[in-house]
Order: C-alpha cells, then sequence, then structure tokens
C-alpha cells in the first residue's frame, strides 16, 4: 500500500488474546516486516483506519500461504 498501515493487535484467533511476543507496529509505504509471534492457521490482525476504528484483517493459512478471508473481515 502507499500509505502508513498501524498494526495495533494480532491474535491467533477472532476475539482472541493478543499472540504472545506481539508489539504494535506503524508500516512505512511499501514495505513488509515479520510478525515477532507466533501464529495459527488463522490469525486476526487488527489495524486502524483513517478513522480511527480498529479493523480486524482475518486470515486463513496453508502452509506458508496466508490470504485474507474478506467475507469474515467485514464482518469484523
Amino acid at each position: 500500500t502507499p500509505y502508513h498501515v498501524i498494526i495495533s493487535d494480532a491474535s491467533t484467533q477472532k476475539k482472541g488474546l493478543t499472540a504472545a511476543g506481539f508489539k504494535p507496529l506503524v508500516m512505512p509505504p511499501k514495505t513488509s516486516q515479520p510478525l515477532k509471534a507466533k501464529m495459527a492457521s488463522a490469525p486476526v490482525l487488527t489495524y486502524i483506519n483513517d478513522y480511527g476504528a480498529r479493523m480486524p484483517l482475518i486470515f486463513r493459512c496453508e502452509g506458508n500461504t496466508c490470504k485474507v478471508d474478506e467475507d469474515q473481515s467485514s464482518k469484523g
């Protein structure tokens, strides 16, 4: 993305506790950063949108590949 992204939380499941070792981070535009937390097969990253709301991104992972589950993420 050409914008800064604030990842405020990471959990191993929807409405779960913060993953051990996770620290909130600000990602500069067009960069990537590894998470320093152990995640499960359906991790949830929470970002802060332009209005200050915390929005969940729910992923589905197979092997080393994770994709956003758009249906689940849009329900928050």
